[in-house]
């Protein structure tokens, strides 16, 4: 049986991935955890054929397996961002003063928030209603400022500091109409991936494996 682990997008449940991994996978729940390196010393050790990280989930795992913590076979990306706020270097990413607001926003009232960017999860998706039921469904706002510290490390991280050598095979599936993690910045990983596979989902948002989730159990098949 092969070893699955799995990393969730910020502010979602940890198990958000589980209906589209075979029943048994490692569901990591970093939400509590103080800093990048409290994740790294949860993920040490483990053994993984696959990781698959949604959005925030899956720039952790790059990260992890960048930093040779852990060795899985294959990365499965789903909207990953390569760079979440825009940069000199990285134009194709949320622009600052749209970050600030919504840091603050968070910052005020982090359950609020949360609930906020569950609606822009499903923005632009063709199953918008089916999705936003499911994540709303989902969510712990409880103590959702637990939160705060991922979103500075999506502020201040890019996948500009991953060491490319060290990344396996890597599958990445992203929403055309993804409104928070651009379609375009798929392109600076294919660049940098030796083994990298992407397919783009139509009329979809930043959650695929909630769009399609058929289609995204046959592509974590296909890579088992």
């Amino acid at each position: 049986m092969s070893n699955i682990i799995t990393i969730s997008g910020w502010g979602q449940a940890c198990n958000a991935l589980e209906d589209v991994v075979p029943e048994g996978s490692t569901h990591i729940d970093y939400s509590n955890f103080r800093n990048f390196g409290k994740f790294l010393e949860e993920i040490k050790g483990k053994t993984a054929d696959v990781i698959v990280g949604w959005s925030l989930g899956g720039q952790l795992a790059l990260r992890a397996v960048s930093e040779g913590v852990i060795k899985p076979k294959a990365i499965i990306l789903l909207a990953t961002p390569y760079q979440f706020v825009v940069s000199k270097d990285v134009k194709c990413a949320m622009d600052r003063d749209t970050f600030n607001e919504f840091y603050n926003n968070f910052e005020r009232d982090p359950v609020k928030t949360v609930k906020r960017f569950i609606t822009l999860i499903g923005l632009n998706d063709s199953n918008a209603h089916e999705i936003l039921t499911k994540l709303r469904n989902s969510v712990n706002t409880e103590n959702a400022s637990r939160w705060l510290i991922w979103l500075e490390e999506l502020e201040k991280f890019s996948c500009n500091a991953i060491d490319f050598s060290q990344i396996p095979e890597t599958y990445a599936i992203h929403g055309r109409d993804d409104t928070i993690v651009d379609i375009t910045q798929t392109g600076l990983f294919k660049s940098l991936i030796r083994n990298y596979k992407l397919e783009i989902f139509e009329t979809c948002g930043h959650a695929p494996h909630l769009h399609n989730a058929a289609r995204v159990r046959e592509i974590i098949q296909s890579v088992l």
